[in-house]
This record gives structure tokens, sequence and C-alpha cells, in this order.
């Protein structure tokens, strides 16, 4: 099982406790699948999307713009940025 994530995939152990929530676009193979659990057994909870991050620093679907509340900001202010964008 090796590819680019198309979707975004949920891991849980035999319990069905989440073990790590994959984004889309992760670059996923076996090598990382063993990397997540080792990690995952090591700190005996749920891995975080820092945690990820930490373990996969280049992956670039683990890395997102945050954004900057204002306070001003509406739904339609993104809309429009977006739609700018594809002009």
């Amino acid at each position: 099982m090796s590819g680019k994530l198309i979707e975004p995939k949920v891991i849980t152990d035999f319990n069905n406790n989440p073990v790590a929530l994959l984004p889309k676009g992760f670059i996923f193979d076996d090598h990382r699948w063993e990397s997540i659990w080792a990690e995952y057994d090591k700190k005996g909870e749920s891995l975080t999307s820092e945690d990820l991050k930490r373990l996969f620093p280049d992956d670039p679907s683990l890395q997102v713009t945050p954004v900057v509340r204002t306070g001003s900001q509406q739904g339609k202010d993104f809309r429009q940025h977006i739609d700018n964008e594809d002009s």
C-alpha cells in the first residue's frame, strides 16, 4: 500500500482507537507506516499533526498556511480571495 492519499485516512488500532489522521495528499508507503506505528507505540496515544510534521517534515500535505484571525473577516472575504486566484 503506497502512494499519495486521494482522501483523508484515519488509522486505528485493534480497539478502534485512532492512531493518526492522515491528510489528503499525504505520501504513504511501508516505511512511513512502520514509523507511524513505532511513534504511536512510543507515545501511547494518538499522533497529532505536530507529531506527523516532526516525523515527516518534508511532506507538503502537512504544511498548511495558518489563518490569521483579525475578527473582521467573513466567509465571503475568503471566497473572493480564492476566486481572484483562479483568474
